[in-house]
């Protein structure tokens, strides 16, 4: 079992369009297995999908997802309000959309108590409810995350809020989370449930390449967010994406991606782009219909897109 407390210190500025999955122990440097008793001891446990009240109008689509997806223990889905009911004594697994305050150099952290924040980070999150730490901080045993942005007025109201009204107002407000789209969670889930089934961790800035597979680009579309150039360095010449060297490149809205990645019964490839902080960037690919890595290339040169990023990616489709 491990106790995770939110001793964490971030950078102020976190950028991304989508983000890298995580899964595993945290460790020092990057996850790692799941003790083996842990392990077996989460297959055993039900996992509770907490939906947003915005998701409701999709109830039967997200069990449809679940039940094509999610292999690894029995689940169900709740809101918040059955959430809130749940004990905090590790019997449960939860996945949802949260949120983690945080103030540089503090001791103890403000533990989503939305005093003094200094940065706010929003993770799409799988864990475990533990008993209160010390200092009453919240502990949790985490066994998958992400960490994605959302629109600066989400934010700011989030730092206003303590540890459950965060949650509650993330489930029960009806602002839109571009990465919190069904399309992008079917993904997130395969990935997730792949890794903890076999115990295989993952580190969101590890690099991945499949040799296999990669020279498919050349034939294959690859599909871009539209808001993409929101990362470009501003003092910078825009990446030339007509150098690409696979097929041929298309945008599409955050949005307009998740739901290509729901009714296509066929396979493509998109791109995601996250940046954690000031000196860090990982570009990735992804199979829209397997949900797995084609390719992740990390860097901590610069937070930013740039034409490096595309001729990096055209020396691997050669």
């Amino acid at each position: 079992m491990r106790i995770f407390l939110l001793f964490q210190v971030l950078f102020l500025f976190a950028i991304s369009t989508f983000a890298q999955i995580s899964v595993g122990t945290k460790n020092v440097e990057h996850p790692s297995k799941f003790n083996l008793n842990d392990w077996a001891k989460y297959k055993t446990l039900k996992t509770y999908f907490v939906i947003r009240e915005s998701d409701k109008k999709n109830e039967s689509l997200i069990r449809s997802i679940l039940q094509d997806v999610w292999k690894f223990n029995s689940y169900e889905i709740i809101d918040f309000d059955q959430y809130k009911l749940m004990p905090e004594d590790g019997g449960a697994i939860f996945f949802g959309l949260r949120n983690y305050n945080t103030k540089f150099m503090s001791y103890p952290t403000s533990d989503l108590a939305g005093r003094d924040v200094e940065s706010n980070n929003i993770k799409i999150e799988l864990w475990r409810n533990l008993p209160k730490g010390k200092y009453h901080l919240i502990s949790e045993d985490v066994l998958a995350y992400m960490i994605i942005t959302s629109t600066p007025d989400f934010g700011l109201e989030l730092r206003n809020r303590k540890t459950a009204d965060a949650f509650e107002y993330i489930c029960k407000s009806d602002v839109e989370v571009q990465e919190w789209g069904w399309g992008f969670i079917k993904n997130i889930l395969q990935e997730m449930n792949r890794r903890i089934i076999a115990n295989e961790p993952r580190w969101e800035f590890q690099k991945e390449i499949d040799k296999d597979k990669i020279h498919e680009l050349k034939s294959e579309i690859l599909y871009v967010p539209s808001n993409i150039d929101l990362f470009f360095e501003q003092y910078r010449e825009k990446p030339k994406f007509e150098t690409y060297a696979g097929k041929e490149i298309i945008f599409l809205s955050p949005k307009e991606l998740s739901d290509k990645i729901l009714k296509s019964g066929t396979k493509f490839y998109y791109l995601q782009f996250h940046s954690p902080n000031s000196g860090k960037k990982v570009v990735s690919i992804i199979n829209s219909v397997t949900g797995e890595y084609l390719y992740t290339d990390f860097t901590k040169t610069s937070p930013y897109f740039s034409e490096k990023d595309i001729s990096i990616l055209n020396s691997v489709i050669k």
